[in-house]
């Protein structure tokens, strides 16, 4: 096999392990509605950072924004994925906007 196509089929494999790794992630957090975060405001830096305590094998630096989504983003899509949950337990009251940009009230 040449090493063009090899590369093709490991990027292949890369992009369709970390879809399913950003789909579990989503669902481990609405299903914990984000129990392991403590009552009070937080950064959205502390979420992510105790995210990826909670769920290591899930939270894929390495795929980024812009390798998911037609956007420039280099931050990782799992990040994404968190802000797009706190939107979500926004809207049913769980979790608020916190005073300042980038922190959220979890209640």
């Amino acid at each position: 096999m040449n090493n063009e196509f090899m590369l093709n089929l490991f990027l292949k494999n890369i992009s369709t392990m970390s879809l399913e790794q950003i789909q579990k992630l989503r669902n481990n957090i609405s299903n914990s509605k984000f129990n392991y975060m403590t009552k009070g405001e937080h950064h959205i830096k502390d979420i992510y950072e105790l995210t990826k305590k909670e769920y290591p094998n899930l939270c894929n630096d390495t795929y980024l924004c812009k390798d998911h989504c037609q956007t420039k983003h280099t931050d990782p899509e799992w990040h994404h994925a968190i802000r797009t949950k706190l939107q979500q337990f926004k809207r049913n009251g769980s979790v608020k906007r916190g005073n300042q940009r980038g922190f959220w009230v979890f209640e």
